[in-house]
């Protein structure tokens, strides 16, 4: 399941409408439209907000793969061809490189967050 599915799980379980949630992330409905339908991606800084919304965990997110279904035919010793099995790992590796580099965009925001934080703590006067 890839995280715009996730996302629009999420909201419709907690009952919010796309433009709730759209006014709430400060985005258009149509483009919370199109990142719930994979058309578009959420920054990071949305994703943070999102999952501080519906209490959710950024990490548990990004687990874009179904991998149980990916590996099926494995598991079930159906000895794939050597193509699907191509197919599977390129896709894997697709999938891991995509979980790194959110997360790396993740880290620098939040450290950049975490730093301004820091200096504003730094100039306040008591």
């Amino acid at each position: 399941m890839d995280i715009g599915t996730k996302l629009r799980i999420a909201r419709e379980e907690k009952r919010f409408s796309q433009n709730e949630v759209a006014e709430i992330l400060g985005i258009s409905q149509k483009t919370l439209s199109n990142i719930e339908s994979g058309k578009s991606s959420l920054t990071i800084n949305h994703l943070v907000i999102f999952c501080d919304i519906f209490k959710l965990n950024v990490l548990d997110l990004l687990q874009l793969a179904d991998y149980d279904k990916m590996l099926n035919p494995i598991k079930k010793e159906q000895n794939p061809k050597p193509n699907e099995l191509i197919q599977m790992q390129q896709k894997l590796i697709i999938e891991k490189d995509l979980r790194i580099k959110l997360l790396e965009e993740f880290n620098s925001q939040l450290m950049t967050t975490l730093n301004n934080g820091w200096r504003n703590l730094g100039s306040t006067s008591y």
